[in-house]
C-alpha cells in the first residue's frame, strides 16, 4: 500500500469517525434539550405552587418591616426622653445601676 493510499484510508476512517461522533453529539444534545424542557416544565409547576407562598412571604416581610420601623421609632423616642430627663437612673453595659451626672 502506497503512502497516498494509506493516507486516504486513514482520512476516510477519521471522516467516518467524525461523522459518527457528530451524530452522537447531536443525539446527546437532543437528550439534553428534552431534559431541559422537562426541568423547565417542572420549574413552572413549582413556581405556580409557590406563588401563593410568595405572596404570604411578602406580607410577612411587610409586617416585619413595619414592626422594625415601629421599634426604631420607639427607641428614638426613648433616647429623646432620656436626653430631656438626664437625672433618670440608667444601667451601664455591665448591668450596674448608674446615676447620670
Amino acid at each position: 500500500m502506497s503512502s497516498k493510499q494509506m493516507w486516504l484510508t486513514a482520512t476516510g476512517k477519521s471522516i467516518r469517525r467524525c461523522a459518527k461522533a457528530k451524530q452522537q453529539q447531536q443525539e446527546q444534545q437532543q437528550k439534553q434539550q428534552q431534559q431541559q424542557q422537562q426541568q423547565q416544565q417542572q420549574q413552572q409547576q413549582q413556581q405556580q405552587q409557590q406563588q401563593p407562598q410568595r405572596q404570604q412571604q411578602r406580607q410577612r416581610q411587610h409586617q416585619q418591616q413595619q414592626q422594625q420601623q415601629q421599634q426604631q421609632q420607639n427607641d428614638r423616642n426613648y433616647a429623646a426622653k432620656l436626653c430631656r430627663e438626664p437625672k433618670l437612673k440608667g444601667t451601664s453595659l455591665h448591668g450596674k445601676a448608674v446615676e447620670a451626672k
